[in-house]
């Protein structure tokens, strides 16, 4: 059973329990298993409701699901892309990013939602194909984000207030294992 199908029965059992009161009365929750799985679903409601592991992970999957189906699939160690592929992943991300400009300027959320979805699509398959860990990457990279600070104005290169800077001491995520 996959992570999130574990989940969601976890919820659907939360459910049970909000409905029918923290009560015994089903004589599955006197059992052991029954008593884990209301601890369980407890947790997950009082500390959010989706691992922070899931998200990234099921993209992933999905990704090598992709190119095992269009049999691009490669499961080699870090690599670069042959020239010709590189030039066309780096043409068809442009392509993608020309895409969201013009949902942007056209007023089309959904256009917008779907232009950044292909976006970041192709960006992950990109990934794939070069044979990166894709998961462990983005969790350094997003641990390493997190500390960064707004940037008041202050030591960003672009200059906007929506900019985020690396604050005195920040340390770079360290990402050369993952590409051996």
């Amino acid at each position: 059973m996959k992570v999130n199908q574990i989940h969601r029965a976890l919820l659907d059992r939360l459910a049970y329990i909000r409905i029918n009161g923290l009560q015994h009365k089903d004589p599955q929750y006197e059992t052991g298993e029954g008593m884990m799985i209301r601890g369980i679903a407890e947790l997950i409601h009082r500390f959010g409701s989706t691992p922070t592991n899931e998200f990234s992970q099921d993209m992933w999957d999905d990704i090598k699901c992709f190119h095992e189906k269009f049999l691009r699939e490669y499961t080699g160690p870090g690599r670069l892309l042959p020239e010709d592929l590189q030039e066309f992943r780096e043409i068809t991300m442009a392509e993608e990013l020309g895409e969201y400009k013009e949902a942007v300027e056209s007023g089309n959320k959904e256009e917008i939602l779907d232009a950044l979805v292909d976006l970041v699509y192709f960006a992950i398959g990109t990934v794939y194909l070069h044979g990166f860990n894709f998961p462990e990457a983005w969790r350094r990279v997003h641990k390493a984000n997190m500390q960064k600070v707004i940037s008041k104005g202050e030591g960003s290169d672009r200059g906007g207030e929506f900019d985020v800077v690396k604050p005195e001491g920040w340390e770079a995520p360290n990402l050369g294992d993952l590409v051996k």
